[in-house]
């Protein structure tokens, strides 16, 4: 059984920084945890190990969101896209 808890899976970067993103159905941005203290990384490594898959650990904000690009822009995009071999998408500062 697959479940389906995300419509988007993007890359994005900020202030150089490049992080996983997902769009909920809610229009929430979320992104790879990253401030999970010992017993939270303890407790996922535990469930990993019994279930024998590797899980990843989102979280999601609400005030995130996708900016308006002008064409310029978005061609400057696609163009690092390319050639970084990912995706960017540019958020609201």
């Amino acid at each position: 059984m697959r479940l389906d808890i995300c419509s988007l899976v993007i890359m994005i970067e900020i202030k150089g920084r490049l992080t996983v993103f997902m769009e909920g159905g809610g229009g929430m941005l979320c992104s790879l945890s990253t401030k999970l203290g010992p017993e939270d990384l303890k407790a996922i490594n535990a469930l990993e190990s019994e279930l024998g898959t590797p899980l990843l650990a989102f979280s999601c904000r609400a005030d995130l969101k996708p900016a308006d690009v002008s064409a310029e822009q978005l061609a400057k995009i696609q163009a690092l896209e390319n050639k970084l071999g990912l995706s960017l998408v540019a958020v609201k500062g």
